[in-house]
């Protein structure tokens, strides 16, 4: 999970057809995400987009306040 910078729990990991990770986030929102990454939708969408660069931002913040 660090890796991915994913901090929280719990965390949802969805992997798409071609085997790349398609999601990373809240277990709640999968009900919304999994079935546009099922029709192959979610991938390319500015939501996706958006959603990544927001967890990646605050991962970082996160692990910025981790280091002494």
């Amino acid at each position: 999970m660090d890796a991915s910078l994913s901090f929280g729990l719990p965390q949802a990991f969805v992997v798409d057809r071609d085997g790349s990770i398609a999601f990373i986030g809240h277990p709640g929102a999968i009900e919304h995400v999994l079935p546009k990454v099922i029709d192959g939708s979610w991938r390319a969408s500015a939501e996706a987009k958006s959603a990544e660069k927001e967890r990646i931002a605050a991962g970082e913040s996160y692990a910025a306040e981790l280091v002494p």
